[in-house]
């Protein structure tokens, strides 16, 4: 399924096809070529999630290792670090056994990779909120044709990425609020809540992310009730 291109603003119309453009191979090659090679777009394994997060939210290819947290003080304590380059990840375990519901990452900067290893390290950085589209196309992408044609929202196609909730300190990120709704229309919001800034001397990007697990269940679990999607006023 390729996935329909939300208009990022203020930036020219040939800038955005080429973002798209690498975002696209990224989604193969992040967060190294040799391990990415064949796998053709599957979901992200949740216990690689955020190593793989940290080449797609910069355009990079560099490798990051995954340090996974048990605990979330754990978490909330630790930050993303450059040299090495680790991202830092916690898992919400969802209602359905052995299944994730979401995933929070500390991650670092396009710059601050760019002034660790060079200018050639990462391209930008892009919006959290589109890990959500390569997850929930990946997980379409992923399902058999008997799946595909009960999947709810429109067979998927009735799926709003709405733009990064982007909060003021790493305390508000903290608390990830709702991350899936559903509006008057039917239609499935997801949203990426994020926080970039400065920690312990570099530049990081924090980011709460739908899990695979969680999005295949969203999109086919017909009990799974999701809150109603703000009135924006």
């Amino acid at each position: 399924m390729s996935p329909t291109h939300t208009p990022i603003p203020s930036l020219p119309a040939a800038l955005q096809a080429a973002l798209w453009a690498a975002l696209s191979a990224v989604a193969l090659l992040s967060p190294s070529a040799a391990h990415a090679q064949g796998t053709g777009n599957a979901p992200w394994p949740v216990d690689q999630f955020c190593g793989r997060a940290q080449g797609y939210v910069t355009l990079s290819s560099r490798p990051a290792r995954n340090v996974l947290h048990e605990g979330y003080d754990s978490f909330r304590a630790a930050a993303a670090s450059v040299q090495p380059l680790e991202a830092q990840q916690y898992t919400v375990a969802d209602e359905a056994p052995g299944s994730a519901r979401l995933v929070s990452c500390k991650l670092a900067t396009a710059a601050a990779l760019r002034a660790a290893y060079g200018a050639e390290a990462a391209r930008s950085d892009s919006s959290c909120s589109l890990v959500n589209r390569n997850t929930f196309t990946a997980v379409l992408d992923a399902m058999t044709p008997d799946e595909r044609s009960r999947a709810r929202f429109g067979q998927g196609k009735k799926i709003a990425y709405d733009r990064d909730t982007v909060v003021a300190s790493a305390a508000d990120w903290l608390e990830p609020g709702e991350l899936a709704t559903v509006d008057k229309r039917g239609t499935l919001h997801l949203t990426a809540r994020s926080w970039t800034g400065d920690e312990t001397g570099r530049s990081v990007r924090h980011c709460h992310f739908i899990a695979p697990d969680f999005a295949r269940r969203i999109l086919l679990d017909g009990s799974l009730v999701l809150p109603a999607t703000p009135v924006k006023r």
